[in-house]
């Protein structure tokens, strides 16, 4: 037999961590403080994102991480785990692709 998570209420004090993980065939997030869920979400990709790199897999969960918790989020420390090396550097970037500069203005939200 096995429990349902149970869902914990967010301290606005305390940071939030983002985990995720993007396979070939869908997305999941999942939003925790001090190793408990607060929230999660899970997706299958369309016809289209399952033809994305990793790179753009991962980003596109990270996205929808930002998108679907913009409330707990904004004005709040959080941090985003992440196994995709890559896109730690994704703001340190020169150029962006056209897919990639639709995703900046809500990353900027988080700086202002």
């Amino acid at each position: 037999m096995s429990l349902a998570p149970v869902l914990s209420t967010p301290d606005f004090s305390k940071p939030f961590i983002i985990e995720y993980d993007a396979s070939g065939f869908g997305l999941r997030v999942l939003l925790m403080q001090d190793g408990h869920p607060i929230s999660f979400e899970r997706r299958k990709l369309n016809t289209r994102e399952r033809l994305k790199s990793t790179y753009d897999k991962e980003m596109l969960a990270i996205m929808d991480a930002l998108t679907k918790w913009l409330q707990y989020l904004l004005g709040s420390k959080f941090l985003i785990h992440t196994d995709h090396n890559s896109l730690q550097y994704l703001l340190q970037q020169k150029t962006f692709s056209v897919e990639k500069q639709k995703w900046l203005p809500l990353i900027w939200k988080f700086f202002i």
